[in-house]
């Protein structure tokens, strides 16, 4: 990778974070309109969003490394995706970094699994651009 695919893999971390929290305030209205509608939004918000985050998460870190990849044939894929996770992971130490035990919550087993999965969506979509189709004989 070159030195500006750096700032690039930090900007996309940031988008795929913010992606994720944006895509979380509809599911939660959702949720909370259909199964629970008198309970206030904050409690679903704390059951629910997380959810949202580690079912829609795998599915934006694939589409963002397919498209890095994709775009850019010559860059390394996979050092790409692999740079997006380790951003994307610091960002959440960052932003956890506010509350009391918040850095603590990096190390649960619900984040490990949650950024596995992405992590290796992210792998899979940068392989996945790499592949191109058979050349006709």
């Amino acid at each position: 990778m070159k030195p500006i695919d750096y700032p690039k893999a930090a900007g996309a971390a940031l988008l795929l974070m913010v992606l994720n929290v944006a895509i979380s305030f509809p599911v939660v209205g959702v949720w909370r309109a259909l199964f629970e509608p008198q309970t206030p939004p904050q409690e679903v918000a704390l059951r629910i969003a997380p959810w949202s985050s580690h079912l829609v998460g795998p599915l934006l870190f694939f589409a963002a490394a397919w498209l890095l990849a994709r775009r850019r044939p010559e860059r390394n894929g996979l050092a790409m995706a692999a740079a997006v996770c380790v951003f994307y992971v610091l960002l959440e130490a960052a932003s956890l970094a506010a509350y009391p035990g918040g850095p603590a919550m990096l190390l649960t087993l619900a984040f490990g699994v949650s950024m596995a999965a992405k992590a290796a969506a992210a792998f899979a979509g940068a392989a996945l651009a790499r592949r191109r189709p058979a050349q006709a004989a």
